[in-house]
């Protein structure tokens, strides 16, 4: 079910997917976004890398559980964050915590490398030492 979310529902744009296989009050790091919710985070994403793509590079399950380690690149085509498109390809790395009820996604928990992004898009300016 997480793989075909990610491989249809995410890379595959596909909506119905999507819909179908999150609750309609799955909630993302304790926020209820709902199917809806879910879909707009998606396309602010799509926005600005519109040929992003995601790699399961790990996947475990346990019980009602599955945890991914996953790969994220596209090409900064839009505007991420308030900062303009550049038009690099970038990458970066997840992981999620996502919790099965029902026959559907219900809560997902997630960090990623937010800040390494970032950098590869300009968003960020390094330190120099004095």
């Amino acid at each position: 079910m997480v793989t075909r979310f990610y491989e249809e529902g995410v890379n595959g744009r596909d909506w119905e997917v999507v819909t179908n296989l999150l609750a309609p009050d799955f909630t993302h790091n304790g926020q209820r976004l709902g199917p809806g919710g879910q879909r707009r985070s998606l396309e602010t994403l799509y926005a600005a890398f519109p040929d992003v793509r995601v790699t399961l590079n790990d996947t475990v399950l346990a019980g009602d559980t599955v945890v991914t380690r996953m790969t994220w690149s596209g090409i900064h085509r839009g505007a991420f964050m308030g900062i303009p498109a550049g038009g690099r390809r970038v990458s970066w790395t997840a992981i999620s915590i996502i919790r099965l009820s029902a026959g559907k996604i219900a809560q997902a928990w997630g960090i990623e490398d937010t800040l390494g992004l970032l950098h590869q898009i300009g968003g960020v300016v390094e330190a120099r030492s004095r």
